[in-house]
């Protein structure tokens, strides 16, 4: 059984968790997206605010980790094949 802290399975979690916030990031409500953005009222930019805080949600703990990950691999994750 291969230990979650040898060298492979630290780059396939960093791999995994590349694609997991990608996701986030490429589908996260931004309020830079909607063109009329300056139009919207308070209560919608309240509104927005509270669908990007839960639709992000775990985002912080995971780029946490991401970030853990790329140090203890030394700037090898990108090394053979890239992330």
């Amino acid at each position: 059984m291969t230990s979650p802290y040898s060298f492979e399975a630290m780059r396939a979690r960093f791999q995994e968790l590349t694609a997991q916030i990608a996701q986030i990031e490429s589908t996260s409500p931004r309020i830079a997206r909607d063109e009329n953005f300056l139009n919207l009222t308070v209560a919608e930019l309240a509104s927005l605010k509270e669908q990007i805080k839960a639709h992000e949600a775990g985002l912080f703990e995971l780029k946490t980790e991401y970030a853990f990950l790329a140090k203890a691999l030394g700037g090898k994750s990108m090394s053979d094949g890239g992330v």
